[in-house]
């Protein structure tokens, strides 16, 4: 039975559970990601997505250069599920199933495009859940009772 996978130093010091003497001397580290111009292969939607993304990943710390091309892909499959979903809306019954009953090609290079996309999207930390993992959290003030708290305790 395999055990936990192995965090990356970064994600640990971001938890405030980082030990030196419990982390890889070998771990690989990667260059946090400069802000990039969207790449030629991307549609509309996708360039959307590229531009509206890639600056707060950067900024996180989550996107860095050699994630580019699977957040590339990220990209095209979104477009392209976006621009199908909009030639679905244009005649929906004639295009969701042919004569025979069956879903047509459009719909399952639509339903493949978004799942996807959406197994990307986990990667990079994009879903509420999958946000979590990160383990990042802003830091609350404390309360009243909490700060009479830790007068008593003395810390």
């Amino acid at each position: 039975m395999p055990g936990r996978p192995r965090l990356p130093a970064a994600d640990k010091k971001a938890k405030g559970t980082f030990q030196k003497c419990r982390n890889p001397q070998d771990e690989v580290k990667y260059s946090v990601a400069k802000k990039k111009p969207s790449p030629d292969s991307l549609n509309s939607f996708g360039k959307w997505l590229w531009d509206t993304l890639s600056e707060k990943l950067i900024e996180s710390g989550v996107l860095t250069e050699v994630d580019y091309p699977a957040f590339e892909m990220m990209c095209i499959r979104y477009g392209q599920f976006r621009e199908i979903q909009d030639e679905v809306r244009k005649n929906y019954t004639a295009n969701i199933e042919n004569e025979k009953g069956q879903v047509t090609g459009l719909i399952r290079q639509m339903n493949a495009d978004q799942e996807a996309c959406f197994h990307l999207m986990q990667e990079f930390g994009l879903g509420p859940v999958s946000r979590n993992k990160f383990g990042i959290r802003k830091k609350d003030e404390p309360t009243e009772d909490q700060k009479k708290m830790r007068e008593l305790l003395g810390g």
